[in-house]
C-alpha cells in the first residue's frame, strides 16, 4: 500500500490568459539602434523605421522603395536586425504625385 508521500504528483500550472501585445515604437527604435551601424543617418533612419512599423507615418510600404532596395538599406544599416518584407501600413506609392519632387 502507497502512502500520499510515494504517489508520484504533478503539478498543473494554472492557465493564465496571456495579453501579447504588439512592440511599441520605442521598442522598434531600441531594436533598430542596437543593430545599426550607429551612424547619424542610422539613428534617424531607425526613428522613421519605428514610426512606420506602428503605422504613424505616412510613408509607403517599404517606404517607397522596391522590397529588393529596402531589403538593401535595412541590410547595410542593420546588419544584425531582421524585418519581414511586408509592411503593416498596407499604403502603395501613389506615383501619379512623383511629379512633385
Amino acid at each position: 500500500m502507497r502512502s500520499r508521500c510515494d504517489t508520484p504528483t504533478v503539478k498543473i500550472a494554472a492557465m493564465q490568459t496571456l495579453s501579447i501585445s504588439a512592440p511599441t515604437r520605442q521598442q522598434y527604435f531600441q531594436e533598430l539602434t542596437a543593430a545599426s551601424d550607429q551612424s547619424p543617418n542610422s539613428i534617424w533612419l531607425a526613428q522613421i523605421i519605428a514610426s512606420w512599423l506602428v503605422g504613424a507615418s505616412i510613408l509607403p510600404d517599404a517606404l517607397g522603395l522596391s522590397t529588393t532596395q529596402f531589403q538593401q538599406l535595412l541590410t547595410q544599416k542593420y546588419p544584425d536586425f531582421y524585418l519581414s518584407s511586408f509592411a503593416p501600413s498596407g499604403a502603395s506609392a501613389d506615383f501619379s504625385r512623383m511629379q512633385e519632387k
